[in-house]
């Protein structure tokens, strides 16, 4: 959780309180902040009257003290052939206590000196060991690991908190890490998502020059999705980067069995077949097909899903995902993809069911 604003005291007090409220749920481990105790600082504030009554200015004060705590350089000397330079400042004594500082002799522009004490007030203050910025403001992060739950929840518990909190005026709060960045490649993901099956759905079209038969094989696509959340829910996989990338892959796969089947049926009609005839010879004959491939496939990504070495994080949830998504589009590509072939072919079937009758009366004339 990033908290940002002005006030630096003001965003770090509302940093801790994130980090105690993050500390009590149990979504959270190794909770931390980088809000921090900071060092001690010395702040000169110059008096303006009492600096301009006595011929000084905020300037001249802040120079002559730098000059008298780091030193100036004022000219050279030569030893032994080596020339060294001459840096004058005060003493260490006088410069390792608060007290000296105040009895440090500034040079006014009459040439007077002047105690710094009597145009400035010397304060210690607790100063911030870094300041960090974000869209030009001072921000400090509430970090934290998953403590046994998933991204996506740990990230809807911090959002959570983000929005039950009364955060003072001036100072803003948002969930950022890992999570928002899952956020925003699902958002990438789901956009390349949808303009796959579009793509996909326009090469079909200009394939079989027709609408209806992209459609029927696309159609097995939304049990691919059921199969898909059957697997997470199983397996406890929850959805991520890596299962979205099998969602795309599985796509390809899905629509190459529809292909298969449509084609094949297609190409039994164009020889005669009559439609029920096309569609039941399809089915059966191309059967072994499909199945062999999509089991290929399955056993090909089963070591991935059951791997549990280095990594197993990152592939297992993409073995998970393909596996689950073929074995029910598997069965739907042999049942749903005829079965709307069939239906949507309607009219053809009534039409050659027609003719079967009345060639069958014809006969029985005769």
């Amino acid at each position: 959780i990033i908290v940002s604003g002005n006030d630096l005291e003001s965003i770090r007090t509302a940093a801790s309180n994130f980090e105690e409220k993050m500390k009590a749920e149990g979504s959270f481990a190794n909770v931390s902040s980088t809000v921090d105790e900071g060092k001690i600082e010395v702040h000169i504030l110059v008096d303006k009257d009492k600096a301009s009554q006595l011929a000084l200015n905020a300037a001249m004060i802040g120079s002559q003290v730098r000059q008298n705590l780091y030193g100036s350089e004022s000219g050279d000397f030569t030893e032994g052939g080596e020339d060294y330079g001459i840096v004058i400042r005060y003493a260490p004594e006088y410069r390792r206590e608060v007290s000296g500082l105040r009895d440090m002799q500034i040079t006014n522009l009459l040439g007077q000196s002047i105690p710094l004490s009597a145009v400035a007030d010397i304060v210690e203050k607790s100063g911030p060991v870094e300041i960090q910025r974000r869209s030009q403001q001072r921000y400090v992060k509430a970090t934290a690991g998953l403590n046994g739950v998933s991204l996506g929840e740990a990230f809807e518990t911090a959002q959570r908190l983000v929005d039950e909190a009364n955060l003072p005026e001036g100072v803003n709060a948002e969930v950022a890490g890992q999570g928002d960045d899952q956020t925003s490649a699902f958002r990438s993901l789901k956009l390349v998502f949808l303009l796959g099956i579009a793509l996909v759905f326009m090469v079909l079209s200009a394939e079989f020059e027709s609408f209806k038969d992209p459609f029927i094989i696309l159609f097995s696509l939304p049990f691919m999705l059921v199969g898909v959340i059957l697997a997470f829910f199983v397996t406890g996989t929850t959805l991520s980067v890596i299962t979205f990338i099998g969602l795309i892959m599985l796509v390809g796969i899905v629509v190459r069995n529809g292909i298969i089947l449509v084609d094949y049926t297609n190409m039994l009609r164009k020889r005669g077949y009559l439609l029920r005839d096309a569609v039941m010879e399809g089915g059966r004959s191309r059967l072994r097909p499909v199945v062999m491939t999509s089991l290929t496939m399955i056993l090909g990504m089963l070591p991935m899903a059951l791997s549990s070495g280095m990594g197993h994080e990152l592939f297992a949830p993409l073995g998970i995902t393909i596996i689950g998504g073929l074995l029910i589009s598997l069965l739907t590509t042999l049942i749903i993809v005829p079965a709307m072939y069939t239906a949507l072919n309607h009219r053809v079937l009534i039409r050659e069911r027609a003719e079967v009758r009345r060639t069958r009366g014809q006969s029985d004339e005769k």
